[in-house]
């Protein structure tokens, strides 16, 4: 398992930009037994 920090502008639930793909990877990676942490300003 490893620790995971994405930092983006955009993430899931909004829909521009990279927001929906980011989302659905870090609960992909999630999934797959990592631990994820988002820092967002949405």
């Amino acid at each position: 398992m490893k620790k995971l920090l994405f930092i983006g502008y955009n993430f899931s639930p909004e829909l521009t930009g990279i927001g929906k793909y980011s989302g659905e990877m870090m609960h992909w990676l999630a999934k797959k037994g990592h631990d994820c942490t988002v820092l967002t300003s949405y």
